[in-house]
């Protein structure tokens, strides 16, 4: 710039941030991968998540949960969703292992949105009073279900409307329940 004049840059919009694919298997499993994805950080076996996260379980494969992971929302096997996370089960199934103590599979905060695609849920068992015996499945939050399959949960799937003012549950495809 010459002297006495000013130099000004203009930068346009927000750098663009590109969601990140998770793989299950090997030394990533579905909780670390879960944690990656809310927390943007590699974790365990798992690269980082990077905005709305995609978690791909392998084919076909049965990701068996034996314990409770928090009691966010109640005893509950997986981290809560606290951000945007597409699990893309390719024909898997979570699983409460029969010996386990009661939980749910899943919980999403206010802040998470979960698609749960081609993926069967199955064994969650709620267990408590009001509202924690609440979603043996998903509870809270804003879900989408695109194919997927519930199988001997206590309860399907509750959203709170309760300090959740975006709960909602979508249904793309259609939703199988067995018992």
């Amino acid at each position: 710039a010459a002297p006495g004049k000013g130099r000004l840059t203009v930068q346009l919009g927000q750098q663009l941030v590109q969601a990140a694919t998770i793989p299950v298997g090997g030394t990533c499993t579905l909780v670390d991968a879960i944690t990656a994805a809310n927390t943007d950080t590699a974790t365990g076996g798992c690269p980082a998540g990077s905005g709305a996260d995609t978690i791909v379980l392998p084919a076909g494969s049965t990701q068996t949960l034996t314990s409770v992971n928090n009691d966010t929302s109640g005893p509950t096997g997986l981290p809560v969703i606290s951000s945007v996370i597409t699990i893309a089960g390719q024909g898997s199934t979570i699983v409460r292992d029969s010996g386990a103590p009661d939980f749910r599979l899943l919980a999403v905060s206010n802040t998470g949105e979960l698609t749960l695609q081609e993926t069967t849920e199955s064994g969650g068992e709620a267990s408590g009073s009001f509202p924690n015996n609440r979603g043996g499945g998903v509870v809270n939050g804003s879900v989408i279900l695109v194919g997927t399959r519930k199988s001997g949960c206590h309860s399907v799937v509750i959203v709170r409307a309760t300090g959740v003012p975006a709960a909602s549950v979508r249904l793309i495809s259609r939703l199988r329940a067995k018992s």
